[in-house]
């Protein structure tokens, strides 16, 4: 049984320990509470002690000068309407994903109109996202599911929460696409495409008029390897292909090409040209094993803009030197008081 005692009977070192847990390695509480044998809710009272009693110290800085060069050089070279670069208590992966959400969540919130549509793929990155959402309930938009994604080997995608969580802050419906991401064979994806739920739902993604959405590298580290939807042996056929990357199920090579079409075409997903042809796409996606991923997508135009790191933004811009400039493309209609036009 976990030990239900106040805070006072523990020393610095002890919330010192769950702070750097937290804040630093990225931890959950719930995981902060089970790495140190307590409850969720001392684990809390640990925190907030810690911040109390000034063994954490929370400094709120405006972006550091590299910070704001890096962001219009970004939308100069690849064509992007808007990038956004944060900075990560530490370059571990889940600290680099939460920083990437906080600042997702403010663009988002500002990019979806009022009566909108929004449509989120599911990865840890956007359910970082709509963690950080605060509410938007006067928006009355509408929430939509990108991708399928049914669980899958024993894994939670977390799919549905995060239609919920998004919904909830935004005032309005959610609807879920409660179907797997792939599918054996191209006749069984073509009938669940037939259902009217299921065209419903895909329908109003491809109408979404802000979508967000994750990056994966191909390896067994990406989201669809540990949800059970990619096996060594696909994982190895999409590798011959030349994929570096995925977004909403769907692979693309360092060219930003789609790959293995085979699979493209078992996948219950909106596809590429939905991504391009969306009023405005927002990409959140960073880390050093995302690198290619992220330069392929953006080499196919598949968003807008771009939230990442620091470090990625650094090395994608050096890479950007073997592409040429790109205009951002236009926008249909200017972002956050658009009308909504029925397609």
């Amino acid at each position: 049984m976990l030990k239900e005692v106040t805070t006072s009977g523990y020393d610095a070192r002890l919330m010192s320990k769950a702070a750097t847990l937290y804040h630093l390695t990225g931890l959950t509480q719930v995981e902060v509470a089970q790495r140190l044998g307590i409850s969720r809710q001392l684990a809390g009272r640990l925190l907030r002690e810690a911040l109390r009693r000034g063994i954490v110290h929370i400094e709120i800085r405006p972006p550091k000068p590299e910070v704001n060069r890096l962001e219009p050089e970004l939308e100069e070279r690849y064509g992007l309407a808007e990038a956004v670069v944060v900075t990560a208590a530490s370059d571990a992966e889940a600290v680099v994903n939460r920083a990437i959400g906080r600042g997702a969540a403010e663009l988002v919130a500002r990019r979806v109109p009022e009566g909108g549509v929004l449509g989120l793929s599911w990865s840890t990155t956007v359910y970082e996202t709509v963690q950080a959402l605060t509410p938007q309930t006067q928006q009355r938009a509408t929430v939509v599911q990108l991708d399928g994604g049914a669980n899958a080997g024993g894994h939670h995608t977390h799919a549905e929460q995060i239609i919920t969580l998004a919904a909830n802050a935004f005032g309005g419906p959610g609807r879920t696409l409660v179907v797997p991401l792939y599918v054996e064979r191209e006749e069984i994806a073509s009938g669940l495409l037939a259902d009217s739920g299921v065209a419903g739902t895909v329908a109003l993604a491809r109408q979404a008029d802000v979508m967000v959405f994750g990056i994966g590298p191909v390896s067994a580290a990406t989201s669809l390897y540990r949800a059970g939807y990619l096996s060594d042996q696909t994982l190895g056929e999409l590798a011959e292909a030349g994929a570096v990357g995925d977004v909403c199920g769907r692979f693309f090579d360092a060219e930003g090409r789609e790959c293995l079409e085979a699979l493209s075409r078992r996948t219950l997903a909106v596809g590429f040209d939905d991504l391009r042809s969306c009023p405005f796409s927002i990409a959140v996606a960073g880390g050093a094993q995302k690198i290619d991923a992220i330069h392929g997508a953006l080499r196919a135009g598949l968003c807008d803009s771009l939230v990442t790191d620091q470090a990625t933004a650094e090395e994608l811009l050096r890479r950007a030197t073997d592409i040429p400039t790109r205009q951002a493309r236009p926008r249909a209609a200017s972002s956050g008081t658009q009308e909504r036009t029925t397609p």
